[in-house]
């Protein structure tokens, strides 16, 4: 596993290497967090947020473990809609994601896809809960972002209810 920044420098001055999945999930969550917190940088936050948790989501359905998007189903028909499916709440949820990394949805270059603070803080929670399910050890960079999601959560999310 990586375990300091010297070693994810290290990943990067490398060519030709084999990396662990594990590993990436974790470069790509700790990448996403300082865009997040340092840059202010929604768009690749949420791009490589959204990267961790569909591979690592993958993995876990793989291994027949639930993964954020299921765990969060029961309390999704319980609140908005009873009788959404788990496909049709991962098409909604992925959405933003998916055309980040993909953009097959809406192959269009004026298309304008929605981003913002909420959003790419929701990719990052997402992530960080499969990342916990499948590796069970989050790094201190990753509980110090839930402690700063804890502690400004008001803030970050009341700014979705108004767009």
């Amino acid at each position: 596993m990586v375990d300091s920044l010297f070693d994810h420098q290290c990943l990067r001055a490398l060519s030709n290497m084999n990396v662990e999945k594990s590993d990436l999930a974790k470069i790509q969550i700790e990448k996403a967090i300082d865009l997040f917190l340092v840059e202010s940088d929604y768009v690749c936050s949420l791009t490589l947020a959204g990267a961790a948790e569909e591979m690592l989501g993958n993995i876990l359905h793989k291994s027949n473990k639930d993964n954020v998007l299921a765990e969060l189903l029961p309390w999704y028909q319980e609140t908005h809609n009873p009788s959404v499916t788990y496909a049709k709440l991962a098409k909604g949820a992925n959405e933003t994601r998916d055309e980040l990394k993909h953009g097959h949805n809406y192959p269009d270059l004026s298309h304008q896809v929605e981003i913002s603070q909420p959003l790419a803080a929701q990719m990052i929670i997402r992530a960080l809960v499969n990342y916990k399910y499948a590796l069970k050890k989050p790094s201190d960079k990753m509980i110090a972002f839930y402690h700063w999601i804890q502690e400004n959560e008001q803030k970050v999310f009341s700014e979705w209810e108004k767009a």
